[in-house]
């Protein structure tokens, strides 16, 4: 069984609790943040664990084709689109935690699960750790020795 047919009915569902912004506001969602979203407020996994950029990245491209597939198939049988927003290449929303540039919707959401925020923060504390190198304690940084920088 293909993966979208496993999960077009529960994501069917979670689009529909979704409510999008007018697009007046000026910001869009990627799909890692999607993938999040849908695995908080269904309890289905997209497969793995979400404490790597890696696999984090992974869900995102798999949520994105599951989206782009139903978006497909909604305009052709249905005759309009089954989510009020296109696809992009370019998000940046997540640029801020190490996942760079991603792709995404040009539209955001409100998120269906309240947990979605507290996961993305998750996601973000693991990112710095793994990015970032440990930082020094003020009490393990010591002086120089007087008289020891040259001049």
């Amino acid at each position: 069984m293909k993966l979208t047919q496993r999960y077009a009915k529960y994501i069917i569902r979670w689009l529909r609790r979704l409510r999008w912004y007018d697009g007046t506001v000026p910001t869009s969602v990627t799909y890692i943040e999607l993938a999040i979203d849908f695995e908080q407020a269904t309890g289905l996994s997209l497969g793995g664990e979400l404490l790597e950029l890696e696999r984090a990245q992974k869900k995102g491209r798999r949520m994105g084709h599951l989206l782009r597939t139903i978006q497909e198939q909604s305009k052709r049988n249905a005759g309009r689109p089954a989510i009020p927003a296109e696809h992009t290449k370019k998000v940046y929303t997540l640029r801020g935690i190490g996942a760079g540039i991603s792709a995404g919707l040009n539209r955001r959401p409100l998120f269906a699960s309240q947990a979605t925020a507290d996961s993305i923060i998750m996601l973000r504390s693991v990112l710095v750790e793994t990015i970032a190198p440990p930082r020094t304690q003020p009490s393990e940084v010591q002086n120089p020795p007087r008289g020891s920088i040259e001049r």
